[in-house]
């Protein structure tokens, strides 16, 4: 009995932004949700407004216009620490026809979070997206009042994420 084989010839066309957009998104709710039970705040405001911080994410990041994105940790007005992935887009990121792997690390946000003290019972917290004064408008999100940051310094945590079309560093400021 003999064998024959068949196979088909297929292309596949995929949207290398779309793609990029999708990760970044990811990595980004990663980081809040990361943050939120790191530092002992309850991620519930996380999970029930998602579709919403996804749907702001997704705009900003595909307009280019998200310039960052703080989890701040505040009681009263005063703002007692801030995490923030801030972004650049990279107009030129790769050679046509070359290809590189995404390099996506939490590693510095979990080294730090381990190293720290749970913030207090009570302390709140809200996501904020740092954007241009012509962003687009967004459905759940509004203008936010600056909180007293004063007291806070600040902390490095380095480069993050490589999407190649976007790139992403981390910082803190706390006290």
């Amino acid at each position: 009995m003999s064998r024959t084989s068949v196979g088909t010839r297929t292309q596949a066309n995929v949207n290398v932004w779309a793609s990029t957009i999708t990760k970044a998104i990811a990595f980004t709710m990663e980081f809040m949700f990361r943050v939120a039970t790191g530092r002992g705040l309850d991620p519930t405001p996380l999970q029930e407004n998602f579709k919403k911080i996804e749907a702001g994410l997704a705009t900003w990041l595909s307009l280019r216009q998200l310039k960052s994105v703080r989890i701040e940790a505040y009681e009263g007005q005063e703002c007692v620490e801030r995490w923030e992935l801030g972004f650049s887009f990279n107009a030129t990121p790769l050679a046509p026809g070359s290809q590189q792997p995404c390099q996506l690390s939490q590693d510095a946000l979990e080294k730090t979070i381990a190293g720290m003290e749970k913030l207090p019972p009570g302390t709140q917290f809200r996501v904020v997206a740092m954007l241009p004064p012509d962003a687009a408008v967004v459905t759940g999100w509004g203008q936010a009042e600056m909180l007293d940051d004063t007291k806070l310094m600040h902390h490095d945590l380095g480069p993050c994420m490589d999407l190649h079309h976007i790139l992403g560093k981390l910082g803190l400021w706390k006290r």
